[in-house]
C-alpha cells in the first residue's frame, strides 16, 4: 500500500514541477517580452552585436545620444516652466549634483564593480549611465508637465 502511495505521490509530484516550470517560463517570457527597450532599436542592436564589446558600447553610444538629446530639450524646457529664479537655481544645482552623481557612480562600477578590471566593467558602467540618463530624461519631462 506504501508504494502504491509512494508512486502516486511521486508521480503528482512530478506533474506539478511541470506545470510549476511551465509557469514560471511563461511568467519569465511575459516579463521579458514586457521590459522596456532601452532606446529604439537598442534590442536589435545587442542582438546583432554577437557579444562584442566594441559592438555593444556602440549600441549604448546610441541609446546614450538618443536619451541625452532629449533630456537636454526637458531641461532647457523645465528652466523655462520654472516661475521664479529661485526655482531655475534650483533646478540648475539639481542638475549638476546629477551630473557629478552619475559620473562618480559610473567610475565606482568601472573601477570596483562586478566586472571590474574586465572587458564588460566598461558595458556595466555605461548600461548604468544610459539608464540613469534615460530615467533623468523621464524625471524632467515629468517636471515639465507638472508647471
Amino acid at each position: 500500500m506504501f508504494s502504491v502511495i509512494f508512486k502516486f505521490s511521486k508521480a503528482f509530484l512530478k506533474t506539478i514541477t511541470i506545470f510549476s516550470m511551465a509557469a514560471i517560463f511563461s511568467l519569465t517570457q511575459t516579463a521579458i517580452a514586457a521590459e522596456e527597450e532601452l532606446a529604439p532599436g537598442f534590442n536589435k542592436c545587442m542582438e546583432e552585436s554577437e557579444g562584442v564589446t566594441a559592438n555593444m558600447r556602440e549600441c549604448l553610444s546610441n541609446a546614450y545620444e538618443y536619451w541625452d538629446k532629449k533630456l537636454n530639450l526637458n531641461y532647457k524646457q523645465a528652466l523655462k516652466n520654472c516661475p521664479n529664479d529661485t526655482c531655475i537655481i534650483e533646478l540648475k544645482q539639481m542638475q549638476r549634483s546629477w551630473n557629478k552623481y552619475k559620473e562618480g557612480m559610473s567610475k565606482m562600477i568601472l573601477n570596483y564593480g562586478m566586472n571590474a578590471g574586465g572587458t564588460l566593467a566598461s558595458i556595466e558602467s555605461y548600461d548604468f549611465v544610459v539608464r540613469l540618463t534615460k530615467e533623468q530624461t523621464k524625471l524632467l519631462e515629468d517636471l515639465c508637465q507638472n508647471n
